[in-house]
């Protein structure tokens, strides 16, 4: 099993997608990561690449007020 899929990984990314830990995000997510969004929302989609999900995270906090 490879690295990118090992399953342990789940809980570090869980953390500090609760917690907003982009340090910890940048680390823990691929340069090509892609990150799929159903429903209706603004965030509804495919957001692609680290930054940009890491972005949108950011975006998610603040219009949450962090909830």
């Amino acid at each position: 099993m490879s690295e990118r899929s090992d399953p342990s990984l789940a809980n570090p990314f869980y953390r500090a997608w609760r917690d907003a830990d982009y340090e910890a995000l940048s680390e823990l997510l691929a340069p090509d990561a892609q990150w799929i969004m159903t429903g209706r929302s603004r965030f509804t989609g495919t957001t692609r690449g680290r930054d940009a999900i890491i972005a949108m995270r950011s975006q998610m906090s603040q219009l949450t007020g962090g909830t």
